[in-house]
Order: C-alpha cells, then structure tokens, then sequence
C-alpha cells in the first residue's frame, strides 16, 4: 500500500486543482481526469480505491505528507498529504467534515476547517487536520463508500 500511495505523486493530474470560483477539481474525478490526461493518469488513484476499507487510515497517514507531486497548485508542487485528502474526502464521506446547507464555490469551499487544507498548506495546517481525521476514524465513524454517480 505504501508503493501505491508514493505511486499517486509521480502522477500529474493536470489542472485539477486552482483558485477559480468553481475549483472543485478533484483526483477522483474519472472522466476528467481520462478524457484530459489520459486513462492511465487514473490507475494510481483506482489502485488505492480498490483497497476500500484499508485505504482509509492510509490516507490518514499521509495527510501531512509533504512530499511534492507532479500535480502543481499555482505553479507550484502540490503535496502528496493534499491528494491523500482528496481521496479521503471522497471515499470516507461524513457529516462531521461538511457544512450544512452551503453554498459556497470555491476550493475548499463546504468542508468544515478542521478537516480540509489548500493544496499550499502548511504543515502546521496539515498536521492539524491530520489529528481531526485520526479521532474521526479512531472513534469508528469513517465507513468506505464511493458516492454513487
């Protein structure tokens, strides 16, 4: 699992993530990311939605991974800890993470800030959310589900 999560940072998602009014780009976004970058750019995250249940405190682990990818945010290397977020955000959906009845746009926009940070966070920033998902997932309430479509 480990080589499956070091695998996501060699990948460039393209332009998935950017500061515009919709910015609700995201790895987990199969057809985008297929129809823009090709199908192969969709496999490392495909092998990490395959573990189900395992990948949640995986992902946990590397939130404040700062190891840089080849995906950019602003010109810049997005952190593996970010894409580890997208991909828990999307496969560990919870009430707790989001805010009722938003309507905000934006990147980051709807999520609760103890369990969201900017692909240019810090690690403080990233550490932070880090313990907020752990105690989420220690207490039992992270379930695996993909949303359905």
């Amino acid at each position: 699992s480990e080589k499956m999560i070091r695998a996501l940072a060699g990948v460039n998602f393209g332009k998935v993530y950017a500061d515009d009014g919709a910015a609700d780009g995201s790895v987990t976004d199969k057809e985008t990311i297929t129809v823009n970058e090709g199908p192969e750019v969709f496999a490392p995250v495909r092998s990490i939605l395959d573990l189900k249940g395992r990948a949640i405190p995986l992902l946990i682990e590397h939130l404040d991974d700062q190891q840089p990818t080849h995906t950019k945010f602003n010109g810049k290397p997005v952190p593996l800890g970010h894409i580890a977020l997208d991909i828990l955000i999307y496969i560990a959906p919870n009430s707790q993470i989001f805010i009722e009845d938003c309507r905000d746009d934006g990147l980051g926009a709807c999520y609760e800030p103890d369990f969201y940070f900017r692909p240019d966070a810090k690690l403080s920033e990233m550490t932070k959310v880090k313990a907020h998902w752990l105690k989420l997932y220690r207490a039992g309430v992270l379930k695996f589900k993909i949303p359905d479509s």
